[in-house]
């Protein structure tokens, strides 16, 4: 419940991007231009600038974020630059390993195109991608973590 506005006292000082998600415990959010920021009730804390995730840079945002609410709450994220998911260490926010994007065994579902991806409370991250040459195709997935 939102019960109170304040101006931020870095606003203009960061380019804060425009697509935000939020951690597992809602103590940061998580911007698609790599920075991370608290999510405080405390006007001289909220809104800071807590890290960045290691592989992002300002030409190259992330289009899809999504922490794990398990175990050591890792962090998946999507690049418009590859086909592949990048793994994120919880709260450092290092990439530890990239995993292929799941491509299904369809013969028209060539050149994936990662959209989005959804850690589930089963422990499997879903995943939502476009296939074929000119995106036609839609599918949606999942890989399983042991």
């Amino acid at each position: 419940c939102m019960d109170q506005l304040w101006d931020n006292p870095g606003w203009g000082d960061y380019h804060y991007g425009n697509h935000w998600w939020f951690s597992y415990d809602g103590s940061r959010a998580f911007l698609n231009t790599g920075m991370t920021v608290a999510t405080t009730a405390d006007q001289n804390t909220d809104m800071q600038v807590h890290g960045y995730f290691n592989a992002s840079t300002g030409n190259n945002p992330h289009t899809w974020i999504s922490q794990s609410a398990q175990g050591d709450h890792q962090i998946a994220g999507l690049k418009p630059d590859t086909s592949n998911i990048t793994l994120y260490s919880w709260p450092y926010l290092m990439p530890t390993s990239t995993i292929p994007f799941p491509v299904p065994s369809d013969p028209r579902a060539t050149t994936p195109s990662p959209q989005q991806v959804h850690f589930a409370d089963d422990g499997r991250l879903y995943t939502v991608g476009k296939y074929g040459q000119s995106g036609e195709l839609w599918g949606v997935g999942y890989i399983e973590f042991n």
